[in-house]
């Protein structure tokens, strides 16, 4: 048992949200989700009270006292996590601490700066865009442009092979740098308008993808739904805006303007753009909106857990102890599951096929060996967290060691056979 009262660091900042508490640690930069049950048991860590009064405690107001040993070892819980103060100097329990650089190949990200003072300056003057006459106004202007684009789509398509030249290729790389800085930018924006603070913004690259990010995390804090969803949303919307002015601009210029042509490629990118943000089978927009919308964080940890386990119960192996999942949820899980694995499939096919072709087509048996180890390089992080959790993972495991074994215990006997002279080899 614990000598000395668990206190719960005064730092973190919590926001109620329905049945279960939002907690932000904003030393490390991190966000945890508490149930009912589990928040009040945290918010009895005042350093003076024992474990014996928070049993009574949460016996009196849930009706039912948790054993010393979940107490004890929640209480240890929140230590590894960094969450309560450390006994012996009153100081907060050391956190993680953020990297510049994260993740793998596929999902790796680069802090480049801290935007909050900036955002924090910015802020007031574009409240306008916050208001429900831009939103009126920008609606109608997207529906004129995309009548446009409608009418117009061969003339659209012939000004498009206009542009195969060199300039058009770096009219291009500058059209995507600064629409994607304003789109990030409408993000961080919109969750400092809400009260939330960004404090990281930077560069991603996923599935080989080069893309731009801003941390608006805080907006988990906030407690209503449609707050979160416009803070995810605000980056495409503003893109779409953005298109839509591309579209009236091409189409009320001179063909042979420098302008007519830059419009034209942000008409061109930003679409391809705007929908590759909005498929919710990789880790974008589209994906955290719909997370956001169901009211499920995680969502494609969960649903490849969950599809991970029923997997693994076809194999006849047990699955891992989760959390109860009500069938709403067993149905989401299943179906983005599903889908989003074979998405990444897919993806993973292409981009394994692209990569083939390109190392292959200039340095052939060299180039084979280079695409492979390129991929396997990218998979080795993600390969190596599907062994160490999945359940199928674990039901092969165990049947590998198995065989193993046996080949190990038939190999002694043959060995041993060899040594006292009382038989030849025997056929394994």
């Amino acid at each position: 048992m614990t000598t000395v009262a668990p206190k719960l660091r005064s730092d973190l900042v919590m926001s109620r949200q329905g049945g279960f508490v939002v907690v932000k640690d904003p030393a490390a930069g991190r966000f945890f989700r508490f149930g009912e049950v589990d928040h009040f048991i945290a918010s009895q860590f005042d350093g003076s009270t024992s474990v014996g009064e928070i049993r009574e405690r949460t016996r009196q107001k849930f009706g039912a006292a948790p054993t010393p040993d979940v107490v004890e070892g929640f209480v240890a819980t929140l230590g590894r996590l960094g969450l309560l103060e450390t006994m012996e100097a009153g100081h907060a329990a050391s956190a993680p601490q953020s990297r510049r650089l994260r993740g793998g190949l596929l999902h790796l990200r680069l802090s480049a700066f801290d935007p909050d003072p900036l955002l924090e300056r910015l802020v007031g003057p574009v409240r306008l865009c916050f208001t429900p006459y831009f939103v009126g106004v920008s609606l109608l202007v997207i529906l004129v442009a995309l009548a446009i684009v409608i009418g117009r789509r061969a003339e659209i398509a012939r000004d498009l092979g206009r542009l195969y030249r060199v300039e058009a290729v770096l009219l291009a790389w500058l059209a995507i740098v600064v629409v994607a800085a304003v789109h990030e930018f409408a993000h961080g924006l919109t969750c400092k308008y809400f009260g939330g603070r960004v404090r990281e913004m930077g560069f991603l690259l996923v599935y080989f993808q080069l893309a731009f990010y801003s941390n608006v995390s805080d907006a988990w804090l906030f407690p209503e739904k449609s707050k979160r969803l416009w803070v995810t949303l605000a980056g495409p919307y503003v893109e779409l805006v953005l298109w839509a002015l591309a579209v009236l601009t091409w189409r009320f210029t001179d063909p042979d303007a420098r302008l007519n042509a830059m419009a034209l490629v942000v008409v061109a990118t930003s679409g391809v753009r705007f929908f590759f943000n909005l498929n919710p089978l990789i880790k974008l927009d589209g994906y955290y909106l719909l997370s956001d919308a169901l009211g499920i964080p995680n969502l494609r940890a969960r649903a490849f857990g969950y599809v991970g386990d029923r997997l693994a119960r076809l194999w006849g192996s047990p699955a891992r102890a989760r959390r109860q999942a009500s069938p709403r949820e067993r149905r989401v899980y299943l179906t983005y599951g599903l889908l989003a694995g074979s998405y990444s499939a897919w993806l993973l096919g292409v981009i394994a096929w692209a990569l083939g072709r390109l190392f292959t087509g200039g340095y052939r048996g060299v180039g084979t060996v280079l695409s492979a180890g390129l991929l396997v390089a990218a998979l080795q992080g993600r390969l190596g967290r599907w062994v160490s959790r999945s359940a199928l993972a674990e039901a092969w495991r165990g049947r590998l060691a198995s065989v193993i074994d046996l080949l190990t215990r038939r190999l002694a006997r043959v060995f041993r056979a060899g040594l006292t002279g009382s038989g030849g080899p025997r056929a394994l």
